[in-house]
């Protein structure tokens, strides 16, 4: 499965492109992929903060892969905030490998039995992020400009 999230935007364009992207990754691979466009972080969602976002998608794609037991390997792909989503998301899904014997899970990392799986069983294969701040962004006093009530005098003064 890939999971395709879009950034943090008001406007429909960038999920157009997500879905667009999509549906042509699904038309070179038609028998080899599922893909989900994430939608629960549409518009205003996305104001809620990382971690209420991530919570979401963590539900949701748990909610794709009881829909699709068939399901063995899972990717995300994100552009801006919908990478630090994922990342978020990701840690919550994510389940350590099995230590058997009292072993150190760490010991052995070339057995497939050392690695942790998503959501309990699903391998993960890639997560690719574009434009995602994360190590931050410079300045803390940064405008949100993409309001569309937005006052820049009555902000400033």
């Amino acid at each position: 499965m890939f999971n395709f999230l879009h950034s943090r935007s008001l406007s429909c364009s960038c999920a157009t492109d997500w879905k667009f992207g999509a549906k042509q990754f699904v038309k070179r691979l038609p028998d080899k992929v599922f893909v989900h466009c994430s939608e629960r972080n549409m518009s205003r969602l996305t104001l809620d903060g990382v971690d209420v976002m991530g919570e979401r998608l963590a539900q949701e794609v748990l909610e794709v892969i009881e829909r699709k037991p068939n399901l063995q390997k899972i990717s995300f792909v994100a552009h801006s905030v919908g990478g630090l989503v994922a990342r978020y998301a990701i840690g919550r899904l994510y389940r350590p490998p099995k230590i058997e014997n009292g072993e150190d899970s760490s010991a052995d990392t070339s057995s497939e039995n050392s690695r942790g799986t998503i959501a309990g069983g699903l391998e993960a294969i890639n997560f690719i992020t574009v434009a995602t701040p994360h190590l931050g962004s410079r300045g803390n006093k940064q405008v949100c400009f993409y309001l569309h009530s937005f006052n820049l005098d009555s902000f400033l003064h």
